[in-house]
Parts: structure tokens; sequence; C-alpha cells
């Protein structure tokens, strides 16, 4: 079985969402620039899973746009790389993401020299505004299918508990380019869907969490 940790912080964030919320993760019966789509780069497997997850749940015509976006940098330098939502203003309270890379970059980290502290550096965006949030590097034992592609993860959660997320940034994250990466060299930075992931609002609307995962769109990080 997977297991993950979070920070502290990070699991009363979820735990809390949940109990306010009232949201429970289960087989999904219990309610109703250029980027990859999930369809185009299916991410070890996310989108089997998905659909395993979310088939009993009904289709919506529309939802959460959720987004990674599409950036260079220098070999050497710094990208600054940023998970947005449209179509979704105040129609959202809870988030749960999981967003894997190459583990040739570096993402930035709050305290680089503890290697006991898996905190990341962040910049949480205007669409959570008023939300508490929290964010951490994967450690431990990878999943199995990331290993083999040799890709790191981290995990941003963030609630409220009232429906004001709106649209727009969500979070940026910070990642270090290798000093002998070759021009034109693209990273995927994509999203992984774990079995407690969430896009979802106080009413805990599987539907609009469906439609965010089954839409949302994949990115990059292109060497200059």
């Amino acid at each position: 079985m997977i297991k993950r940790r979070i920070t502290a912080l990070g699991a009363v964030l979820l735990m809390a969402a949940s109990a306010v919320s009232g949201c429970k993760k289960d087989d999904g019966t219990s309610g109703g620039g250029k980027g990859s789509s999930a369809a185009e780069r299916n991410v070890s497997g996310s989108e089997e899973r998905i659909a395993e997850k979310y088939k009993n749940v009904e289709d919506i015509g529309s939802g959460p746009l959720l987004s990674i976006s599409n950036t260079s940098a220098a070999p050497g330098g710094q990208a600054q790389v940023t998970v947005s939502v449209d179509n979704a203003d105040g129609a959202w309270a809870i988030c749960g993401l999981h967003i894997t890379f190459p583990d040739e970059l570096k993402i930035k980290k709050l305290d680089p020299d503890d290697p006991e502290n898996h905190d990341t550096d962040y910049k949480a965006g205007e669409s959570c505004e008023g939300f508490q949030s929290a964010s951490m590097e994967w450690f431990g034992e990878m999943p199995d299918d990331l290993k083999e592609k040799n890709n790191g993860m981290v995990f941003f959660a963030a609630f409220s508990t009232e429906n004001i997320g709106g649209n727009g940034d969500i979070v940026t994250y910070f990642f270090d380019i290798p000093e002998d990466a070759e021009p034109g060299t693209e990273y995927p930075i994509d999203f992984y869907f774990y079995d407690t992931d969430q896009f979802t609002n106080t009413e805990c609307d599987v539907a609009i969490e469906k439609y965010a995962f089954t839409h949302w769109q994949n990115g990059s990080i292109t060497v200059e």
C-alpha cells in the first residue's frame, strides 16, 4: 500500500476540511501557453484511477478548469510554475493536489539545509485568498509508477469554511534548473491523481471534483 506523509499542518488542514464540510473520500457513489490534457499525457495511470474512482458520478457540462503553467528558464536558473483554476469563481472551498516533476529539478524548500524538513517554499495565489494552506515535498517511499520515471512530487492543500475560492492562481512553486541542462529540454510538470485528492465545495459536490480532475491541463518547463 502506498504511504503518503504530509506535514502536521497539512494533515490538520485535510482533516479539518473533511470535518467542516462532511466530505468523505470513497468510490464516488455518495454525491452527485499550451498544456497537455490528462487524455494527451496520462501521467502514471492517473486517468485510469480517476475513471475508476468517479465511475458512478454523473458527468456535468462545465466545471473547474485546473491547469499548470508552461514556462521557461536558463540552465542554472530558477523557473516559477503556477497551478491555477478557471470557471470556478465562488464555487470551491477545498483543494488537495499532487504535482509531479522530473527529479533533475530541485524544488525550493523553506529550509534546504535541514534534511528532515520537507516543507516547500510556495506562494499562495489570489484564488485561495483567505484559505489556510500547506505544502510539502513527498518523502519516504515513492509510488512505484513514479519511481520508475525518476520523478519527484509535491503536495498542496488549502481549505476554507466557505465557498470563497475564486478564479486565478492557486499556488506557485520555484524549481532550480540543472546547470548542465541542454537548451530546448522540456521538463513535464504534471498533476498526479492520488486517491485522497480533492477539489470541491462545502457541499462535497463530487461531480465538480470529477470535472476538475478529468479536464485538468498539465504544464512544463522548457530550458532556454
